[in-house]
């Protein structure tokens, strides 16, 4: 079974947060958007990365390996 994580992020401005999802949105994905935390008078932000999307990166880089290795044309 597969799960995808999740992620709270905090910080005490909306800068910060968007300085650190800037780093982080190539491999995320937004759960909840940006909004204030009533409990922690903080501004949150939930994201999750995609299991799924890293295996299939792994599978494809793999077979990308494996063309360039092998030269034998039935491979493409």
């Amino acid at each position: 079974m597969i799960f995808d994580s999740m992620i709270d992020m905090y910080a005490t401005s909306i800068d910060e947060l968007n300085l650190m999802w800037k780093k982080l949105r190539s491999e995320f994905q937004v759960i909840e958007p940006i909004h204030l935390d009533p409990r922690t008078t903080k501004y949150k932000m939930v994201i999750k990365q995609p299991v799924l999307s890293k295996m299939l990166k792994g599978v494809v880089d793999k077979v990308i390996y494996r063309l360039g290795v092998n030269d034998d044309e039935s491979m493409k």
